[in-house]
């Protein structure tokens, strides 16, 4: 009989109960006090459970003779190789059984390549099904009706959601409107007439208009510029939407200080008011009650009023931005249902309804190329994401942010740029669509009480950049980055601001019931 773990025969051979091996009494008890182990299966081992093995002839061992004589060498050499065996016996022990545990992760792998295998060539056909179901039957659509609601938001007919591709009359109207704006912005310099470095810095606080919004819900969450030739005349009008859910147009060629009309727009907070554009009297607006507004500016007698138009039931939370397509013919709104939307100005359809299996955040801005080609959007989660309008596909993700909300993106009018901001973030990131990196970024902070960033804007030029941070904006130039003028409205954080024509002036609001209009004084 041989000890299990040495392979020699063992001079006090024991047994184990809980294997029933024999093992050479000074290994075993070795064991023992390292493991606590049987060391074939395991099981816990005490001294208790070895049981010795009788022989015919017992010899009695002497008594260890000094350190240095050669039989106490041997006797530690003994010992030594007692150690070795029972370091062996573990690792052989060890190496089976990671044999094992690799022989079962080798399946498991080999079974999950199968069951992706599976579910891809399943996507792809239904993709294909699905297809081929809209090119037979195609996808009903339904018209949004005017109605003639003054200042009301009064029940009006709903345009339902619809998933499909773009109508070929929409593609050929980006494609159109992409090569006219292309080519005219190649060919377009700096106005001879914008601003300077040196008149935006003397920029002072001309005019402020605190008769907006209501006490109870001060704030203002939107604004935009409109300049045009409507009716014979050349105006220029603020729009501003707000908490309260109510929008003003302000009379910016008069300072933002006379009201040209204002309208309840929403039961909730008004989050976008944009302009239509295209020389049309009409803006659009998104709300906390998950739809989205076009609204008409019509004159009657010698003013103007503000009447509803269509309402798009175009999300199932809340619609947090929209933006208009160069041509002004459509529109995409944006919500936290993480859908973006294509509206119809004209007919009053929801052309297509988009989402993407990998964004669940929830939308938080959107934005328009100069060209109307390309569709920025910005999420819940810091992430921005580039989309083809023709094909509603995305086309790329920007993941320089590193946590937050995206608050704000702007394209700069030379197509080559796009400025972005965070609210976990004091800097612009701001990244080049020809080599789809992040090429600079603009550091604000540390700026006490400040945590992030509310809007980034480029001014039409794309020669200025301005950046609402805390109770204050920045101006600063494109590519030097130089500081150019800051602006304060000595109160609570900013949430918004426009460029005017030229940046010959600057309208700014925020968190309190005040509109500040800064320009340099006649």
């Amino acid at each position: 009989m041989f000890c299990a773990i040495s392979g020699e025969a063992p001079r006090e051979p024991v047994v184990s109960i809980k294997s029933g091996l024999l093992f050479e009494k000074s290994l075993i008890l070795k064991h023992i006090a390292d493991c606590g182990t049987d060391p074939e299966n395991n099981e816990p081992l005490t001294v208790d459970d070895l049981i010795s093995v009788k022989s015919a002839s017992k010899v009695i061992k002497p008594r260890p003779p000094v350190a240095t004589s050669i039989p106490t060498l041997l006797l530690t050499l003994q010992n030594e190789w007692d150690s070795v065996m029972l370091e062996t016996h573990q690792l052989k022990q060890h190496y089976h059984s990671t044999r094992l545990e690799l022989a079962n992760a080798l399946y498991e792998y080999d079974a999950a390549k199968r069951v992706i295998a599976r579910l891809i060539k399943e996507r792809d056909d239904a993709r294909s099904t699905l297809s081929q179901f809209k090119a037979s039957h195609g996808t009903s659509q339904s018209n949004g009706h005017a109605v003639a609601s003054d200042n009301t938001t009064a029940d009006v007919d709903m345009a339902p959601v619809t998933e499909s591709a773009l109508p070929e009359a929409m593609v050929q109207t980006i494609n159109k409107t992409s090569e006219e704006l292309s080519q005219t912005r190649r060919k377009r310099k700096a106005p001879e007439t914008l601003a300077t470095i040196e008149e935006i810095a003397s920029m002072t606080e001309i005019a402020e208009n605190t008769s907006i919004h209501t006490a109870k819900e001060p704030t203002s969450l939107s604004l935009d510029l409109f300049t045009a030739d409507i009716d014979g005349n050349s105006i220029s009008w603020a729009l501003l939407a707000g908490k309260d859910g109510s929008v003003y147009i302000l009379d910016a060629s008069n300072k933002c200080e006379s009201e040209i009309s204002h309208a309840k727009a929403h039961s909730k907070p008004v989050t976008c008011a944009v302009w239509r554009g295209a020389s049309k009297k009409s803006f659009i607006t998104t709300s906390f009650d998950h739809t989205v507004k076009l609204w008409n500016v019509d004159r009657v007698k010698n003013s103007y009023k503000i009447k509803s138009a269509i309402v798009f039931d175009a999300h199932k939370d809340r619609a947090t931005m929209v933006s208009v397509h160069p041509s002004g013919e459509f529109a995409i709104s944006v919500g936290m249902d993480s859908i973006w939307a294509i509206l119809d100005l004209d007919s009053g359809k929801i052309v297509a309804s988009v989402s993407h299996p990998e964004i669940t955040s929830g939308y938080t801005t959107v934005q328009f190329h100069p060209d109307g080609f390309l569709l920025g959007t910005g999420t819940n989660d810091s992430l921005i994401h580039l989309w083809d309008t023709k094909t509603l596909t995305k086309a790329h993700t920007f993941t320089g942010h590193l946590d937050g909300t995206i608050t704000s993106i702007a394209f700069s009018e030379n197509g080559y740029y796009l400025a972005s901001t965070s609210d976990k973030e004091t800097c612009v990131r701001f990244w080049d669509l020809r080599k789809l990196t992040n090429f600079y970024t603009l550091e604000l902070g540390p700026i006490e009480g400040v945590t992030g960033i509310a809007r980034v804007r480029f001014d039409h030029s794309g020669q200025y950049v301005g950046i609402c941070v805390g109770n204050e904006l920045r101006i600063h130039l494109v590519k030097k980055w130089d500081h150019v003028a800051t602006f304060t409205n000595n109160g609570a954080s900013l949430t918004d601001f426009a460029f005017g024509v030229d940046a010959k002036y600057v309208v700014m609001v925020g968190q309190e019931r005040k509109l500040s209009f800064f320009s340099n004084a006649e």
